[in-house]
């Protein structure tokens, strides 16, 4: 049986039809199963904290302060880990993107730099100060 005459039988696009969208939805719940776990991370967590109580981060982007999903990578193996993340976040006067590099280490999270880019602002704002 040739392609074309398996694509003219009826039935075969409704089969088609089903299939991709099978994928399409297998492929939008992986990404949102990624992005929930790392929005749910301890790093994630960490940095969203950081975020909401500088003082230089509030006055710049305007309370409140709402964050975007998370991107990046997140490596652990027991009781040590890597983070390198970044996520948006918006206030009432501004947006920005907040840049995260945390370890892991016997078990307990630390960040090493966390830095907050403002639009229109020149330079960044230490988060970890």
């Amino acid at each position: 049986m040739s392609p074309i005459s398996f694509v003219s039988q009826p039935g075969s696009i409704v089969v088609y039809a089903l299939v991709i969208s099978l994928l399409v939805a297998l492929f939008v719940a992986l990404v949102f199963s990624i992005t929930a776990g790392m929005k749910n991370s301890e790093a994630y967590k960490l940095g969203y904290e950081k975020l909401q109580s500088n003082i230089e981060a509030i006055n710049a982007l305007g309370a409140p302060i709402t964050t975007g999903a998370p991107r990046g990578s997140i490596e652990t193996s027991g009781p040590i880990g890597k983070a390198d993340l970044s996520f948006s976040a918006e206030g009432s006067k501004s947006k920005g993107t907040v840049y995260l590099d945390a370890v892991k280490d016997l078990g307990i999270w630390r960040i090493n730099r966390i830095e907050l880019e403002v639009r229109g602002r020149e330079g960044r704002i230490d988060l970890n100060q």
